[in-house]
């Protein structure tokens, strides 16, 4: 039997996987994707204190020290900082970053491997595990789940309580007319109702850009007409879309985010930060805490969510 079995290495399961796997915990960590990042579903801005948090760093593309605020009629507010305030990344590389240093600990990561379900047994937990070729189980004493704002396993578990969760749908472009270490954020009704829009400087010429809202409001309506009118149409004049984003951010701390021989972290648990939809750094600290919480259980060999 497993110690530990992650589902989801998106940066908050591969670090707890990380962090079990260091500390000697018998650690699985599986991801549905047969390459762990993709296909990319975030906007790839974080702050520079991730990286600080992490103890290493990555290639960065872009730093930001300023925002353009943009509101009806092409109106808008130029915000400039002193200092780098956010760093625009390679998000699938920072993914599989974290997972290669749960692997480099001792985790034995499977990629290409849904997890389909669990039922409790004694002593732990039997999952349900598939990949292409076959069904398989694994048995654990310990469950993480880190799969997303929609989680299985928090389904699985009797956790996912109701929330507003935010779909958001964007692109990298090629044309993108933004101002060198800005980001644009376009707000209102006709722009993005019930959040924001974004456009990111990614390189020279080049930039991510997107849109989040909720239902029954559909992004990719909004991300259409940022190409036809508007304070967005104005930085995208024939700009020509490379690569399509899209993705969930969950508003709403999951409560509880934990059972008998389950916790969630990151997405699943609802750590993204409200005021941005952000969700790498909280994630990361989620998951530590995840770990400081659940080693304890599994040292006292009492998984129970009273204990």
């Amino acid at each position: 039997m497993l110690d530990v079995l992650v589902v989801g290495a998106g940066p908050s399961g591969s670090r707890i996987a990380w962090n079990f796997a260091d500390a000697g915990y018998e650690t699985v960590i599986i991801d549905r994707a047969e390459i762990v990042g993709e296909p990319c579903q975030c906007a790839g801005l974080i702050t520079p204190r991730t990286f600080e948090y992490l103890g290493y760093e990555r290639p960065i593309l872009q730093e930001m020290n300023g925002a353009r605020l943009w509101g009806p009629k092409q109106s808008f507010l130029d915000f400039q900082a002193s200092e780098t305030k956010a760093l625009v990344i390679d998000r699938p590389d920072l993914d599989r970053s974290i997972a290669e240093k749960a692997s480099a600990a001792g985790a034995e990561l499977l990629t290409g491997h849904t997890y389909l379900g669990h039922e409790k047994i004694g002593g732990g937990i039997k999952a349900q595990i598939r990949n292409k070729d076959t069904k398989f189980d694994l048995e654990t004493r310990l469950i993480v789940g880190a799969d997303g704002p929609l989680s299985r396993v928090a389904k699985n578990a009797g956790i996912s309580g109701k929330r507003e969760i935010l779909t958001a749908f964007g692109a990298d472009v090629k044309g993108y007319k933004g101002k060198d270490s800005h980001v644009d954020l376009f707000v209102g009704s006709e722009l993005a109702p019930r959040f924001f829009g974004w456009g990111i400087p990614t390189g020279p010429n080049e930039g991510r850009i997107g849109i989040a809202t909720t239902l029954p409001h559909k992004p990719t309506h909004f991300f259409k007409n940022y190409f036809l009118k508007g304070a967005p149409s104005k930085l995208l004049g024939g700009a020509k879309i490379i690569n399509l984003i899209s993705g969930l951010i969950p508003f709403g701390i999951a409560n509880p985010s934990y059972t008998d021989n389950v916790i969630l972290t990151g997405d699943a648990a609802g750590m993204a930060k409200p005021t941005s939809g952000g969700g790498i750094y909280s994630g990361l600290i989620s998951a530590d805490a995840a770990f400081e919480v659940s080693s304890r259980a599994l040292d006292s060999n009492n998984l129970s969510s009273k204990n």
